[in-house]
């Protein structure tokens, strides 16, 4: 077993490989279907590509053997940790992280259980109508939610070590390329979530949000609704997200637009 950077002439075997399960790995495909090869490996048995792992911000990849896993660890170990966590399937993510045997430090907090929730049909639930795409003059509406959302879920504050800058930036792109969706009235942002990655098959939703003041009054439901409908009718066919498996409300709000679970991932984070 090998391990190398991704050239282009590998995309077409390595979409193969990534769409034997397409749900689970819409990161990777989105990279690969837009040929954004940056930190992507692949590795090999021969000349055979028998996994891929993106190496960037979050480390992510496709099943593994645990031969597969031995060699990438051996690989991400010799180059010291880049990335802030290791997510995906669950087996993968307990491979990986087992093959690393400690060589990227202690983590800071392990999600062993997240449910990978789909919907491949149009809302169950009537989507709540003042759910719209956010416009490029809401941002200072949105990105506060953003932090609030990125320091509770993630347990670490975007705006540190000077990174202010280029996470608000990368808000902006995301309210600027039609993936931000806001509920405000009255000047007040109540309820928010975002298209993360996007394959041809499918789009993540991650950073939902509804205002503290607003919790339990049941905004998230047809909020999310809302925004399934809007992204399936010109974004992909398919919606996805992944959550906390003790987040039984937002689990509960989820089924009722008609999400169901379809694999189940782990986090770790560093």
């Amino acid at each position: 077993m090998h391990v190398r950077e991704l050239t282009h002439a590998d995309v077409p075997a390595a979409l193969e490989l990534a769409n034997t399960r397409p749900y689970s790995n819409c990161f990777l495909i989105s990279l690969l279907e837009r040929n954004a090869l940056t930190g992507i490996v692949g590795t090999f048995d021969n000349a055979t590509l028998v996994g891929i792992a993106s190496t960037g911000a979050n480390c992510v990849t496709t099943d593994l053997t645990d031969e597969a896993a031995g060699a990438l660890a051996s690989q991400l170990a010799s180059e010291g940790r880049r990335s802030a966590s290791i997510v995906g399937r669950k087996e993968n993510v307990q491979k990986l992280w087992a093959a690393l045997d400690g060589r990227w430090g202690a983590p800071r907090a392990i999600r062993e259980l997240q449910p990978l929730l789909l919907l491949r049909r149009q809302p169950e639930l009537a989507g709540d109508p003042l759910v719209r795409r956010a416009t490029p003059d809401e941002l200072d509406l949105v990105f506060p939610a953003c932090v609030h959302m990125f320091r509770g879920e993630v347990g670490i504050d975007p705006l540190a070590r000077g990174m202010g800058t280029a996470y608000r930036e990368r808000i902006e792109e995301t309210i600027a390329s039609g993936r931000s969706f806001v509920r405000i009235v009255n000047g007040v942002l109540e309820f928010k979530a975002e298209l993360g990655a996007v394959s041809s098959a499918v789009t993540q939703v991650q950073g939902v949000w509804v205002a503290p003041h607003l919790r339990g009054r049941g905004l998230a439901a047809p909020g999310m609704a809302a925004v399934a409908a809007l992204a399936m009718s010109d974004v992909a066919p398919a919606i996805e997200l992944y959550v906390n498996d003790f987040n039984v409300a937002a689990m509960k709000a989820y089924e009722r637009v008609g999400f169901e679970r379809h694999d189940v991932f782990s986090t770790v984070f560093f």
